[in-house]
C-alpha cells in the first residue's frame, strides 16, 4: 500500500455573515450616530458634543438629506404623543401620509439621553436633539428650493415653538444656525429686510444678551446689520452697532468675518475710508480658508480694492490675480487702470460696462464717488508735464463740461495737496510750481504709525488666539473621547461654516 496520502474533498469554508443594510438605514445609522454624540451636552454640559454635531452637518447635508430619509427618521425617533412629530411629518411630505414598520420597537433601543420628560409624565425629545432635526429639515427644505413651505415651518414652527419656548445654554450653536436660515428664507422669497422678522431678531438679540449665548447674539448682530444695508437703512445700521457690544472673542470666525464685512461696508458709505480699509482687511484674515468660503472672499476683495481707491491707494497688480478670483474682479481691474491713468473716458465707459455687475456686488455707488479720484489724478499727471496751461486745454484734455468745472477741480486738487499750483483766474491758466516733497510732510511719519498700529493690533490678536494643552494631570482626570482640545476645535471650525449660503457670488 503506498504512502501518498487520498484525496478528500475538504468541507466549504464558512462565509462570515454580512450584515446587509440598504442606504437609507446606513444614513439613519449615521445621523443617529451624531444625535447620539448631541445627546451628550445635556449630562456634561459641555458644547464641545454640539460643535462636533456641527461639523457633520456638511456631509449630511450633502449625502443624506432626502425625503424618505427624514420620514424615516422622524417616524422612529419621535414617539407618536409629541407634539413635533406632525408638524414634522408634514414639512417633509407635503403634508402626506406615511409610516415605518416596527418604529416602537426601533424606538425602545435609542438611548435615554434622546428623550425627557415634560408635563404630566409624557415622553418628548429632548431639547438639543430635537433642535438639531429642525435644523437638518430646514436645509433640507431650502435645498429642495420649497421656500414658502420653509417660511411657513419657520414662523410656525421654530421660532415660536423653538427659538422662543426653549431655554437651555447648550442651545446657543444650534439656535444661531435657526436664525441664520430663517433670515436666507426671507432673502431667498424677496424679502431681506421684512421689519417683523427684524423685530423678533431683535427681541430675540436682547434675550441672548441677557442668558450671555454669545454665538446667537455675535449670529443675530450681523444679521440684523445686513437687513439694515439690504433695505438702504445705513444710518440705522451705525445707530444699532454703536449701541450693542460685539466680544469677537467668543464667536466663530465666519461671524467675525461677516461682521467686520458689514461694519467695513458701513463705514465706506460714510466716507471713514479709513476705519473702513481696517475692518474690511479683519473681515478678510478672518474669512475660513476653504472652497465654501471663496464667495465671500471674492466680495470682500471687491469691497477691499474700491476702498483702497477712494482713499487715493492704487492695488497692486497681483491683487487681481489671486487665486479663482481673476474672473470676478476683471472688472474691478478696468476700473482701477481707468483711475489710475487719470482717463476719465475710460472710466465712464468702464462704469457704463460693468454697471450691472457692481449693482449686484452692491459698489456701484461707492465706485461713481471715484469720478473726483479720477479727475484728480488726470490734473495731477497735467501738472507734472506742463509748467503752464490753459483751462481750456484741462477741459478738452478731461473732457469734462466747462472751464468753471475744471478751476473748481483744480482747486480742490490744491486744497487737498494733490498738485502744487496757482490759478491766475483773470487770464484763465494754472501755473505748477516744483514738485511736491513728500518727505516735507507728515505723510511719511502718518503711515510708519499706522503700520506700527496695525502690527501690534496683529500681535495682541495672535496671543489672544493662542491654545495651550490642558496639563497631564487633568488630562488623566477624564476619558480620552470627552477631552476638549482646542486645537482640533480651531483646525475644523471652517468644516461647518455656513458662508457659502450667503449669497455672494
Amino acid at each position: 500500500m503506498s504512502g501518498e496520502k487520498m484525496d478528500v474533498d475538504s468541507p466549504a469554508p464558512v462565509q462570515p455573515e454580512v450584515d446587509v443594510k440598504h442606504a437609507e438605514e446606513r444614513a439613519m445609522d449615521e445621523i443617529i450616530s451624531v444625535l447620539s454624540e448631541i445627546s451628550k451636552t445635556a449630562s456634561t454640559l459641555d458644547t464641545y458634543f454640539v460643535w462636533r454635531g456641527l461639523k457633520e452637518v456638511g456631509s449630511l447635508r450633502k449625502q443624506h438629506l432626502k425625503k424618505e430619509i427624514l420620514s424615516a427618521l422622524v417616524h422612529v425617533l419621535y414617539p407618536d404623543g409629541s407634539d413635533f412629530k406632525i408638524p414634522l411629518l408634514k414639512a417633509i411630505n407635503d403634508n402626506k401620509k406615511s409610516s415605518v414598520n416596527k418604529a416602537d420597537e426601533i424606538r425602545s433601543g435609542y438611548p435615554a439621553s434622546f428623550y425627557e420628560v415634560v408635563g404630566e409624565k409624557r415622553i418628548e425629545v429632548a431639547a438639543e436633539v430635537n433642535s438639531f432635526v429642525h435644523l437638518l429639515v430646514v436645509l433640507y427644505l431650502l435645498d429642495s428650493g420649497k421656500y414658502g413651505e420653509l417660511e411657513h415651518f419657520n414662523k410656525s414652527i421654530v421660532i415660536p415653538k423653538l427659538l422662543d419656548f426653549y431655554n437651555q445654554r447648550f442651545l446657543d450653536l444650534i439656535n444661531a444656525k435657526l436664525w441664520f436660515y430663517v433670515v436666507i428664507c426671507d432673502e431667498k422669497l424677496g424679502k431681506s429686510a421684512d421689519p417683523i422678522t427684524r423685530a423678533k431678531m431683535i427681541k430675540f438679540f436682547k434675550t441672548a444678551s441677557l442668558k450671555h449665548d454669545n454665538e446667537t447674539k455675535a449670529m443675530l448682530i450681523t444679521l440684523i446689520m445686513r437687513s439694515f444695508l439690504s433695505g438702504g437703512e445705513v444710518e440705522a445700521a451705525s445707530d444699532f452697532v454703536s449701541k450693542v457690544e460685539f466680544t469677537p472673542t467668543d464667536v466663530s470666525s465666519p461671524v467675525e468675518a461677516r461682521y467686520y464685512f458689514y461694519l467695513s461696508k458701513i463705514n465706506a458709505i460714510q466716507l471713514d475710508y479709513t476705519s473702513a480699509n481696517e475692518y474690511i482687511i479683519a473681515a478678510i484674515r478672518k474669512a475660513p480658508n476653504t472652497p465654501n468660503s471663496l464667495g465671500f472672499l471674492q466680495q470682500a476683495n471687491k469691497l477691499h480694492c474700491v476702498i483702497e481707491l477712494l482713499m487715493g491707494d492704487i492695488p497692486e497688480l497681483s491683487f487681481f490675480h489671486q487665486t479663482n478670483m481673476q474672473k470676478s474682479l476683471e472688472p474691478y481691474y478696468y476700473l482701477t487702470k481707468a483711475v489710475k491713468l487719470g482717463d476719465l473716458k475710460k472710466f465712464t465707459l468702464a462704469i457704463s460696462k460693468y454697471k450691472s455687475r457692481l449693482i449686484k456686488d452692491g459698489n456701484y455707488q461707492l465706485y461713481v464717488r471715484l469720478r473726483s479720484n479720477v479727475i484728480k489724478t488726470g490734473i495731477r499727471i497735467i501738472s507734472l508735464t506742463y509748467k503752464k496751461i490753459s483751462l481750456k486745454d484741462i477741459c478738452l484734455k478731461l473732457r469734462l463740461d466747462s472751464e468753471q468745472t475744471v478751476e473748481y477741480m483744480v482747486s480742490r486738487a490744491i486744497r487737498d495737496g494733490v498738485i502744487e499750483a496757482k490759478i491766475n483766474h483773470e487770464k484763465g491758466y494754472i501755473e505748477t510750481g516744483g514738485l511736491l516733497n513728500i518727505y516735507d510732510t507728515e505723510d511719511p511719519q502718518d503711515v510708519f504709525d499706522q503700520r506700527i498700529t496695525f502690527v501690534n493690533q496683529l500681535h495682541d490678536e495672535s496671543i489672544m488666539a493662542m491654545r495651550y494643552p490642558e496639563d497631564n494631570k487633568s488630562k488623566n482626570n477624564g476619558s480620552q473621547e470627552d477631552e476638549f482640545i482646542d486645537g482640533e476645535l480651531l483646525d475644523d471650525i471652517s468644516d461647518f461654516s455656513d458662508i457659502d449660503d450667503l449669497g455672494f457670488l
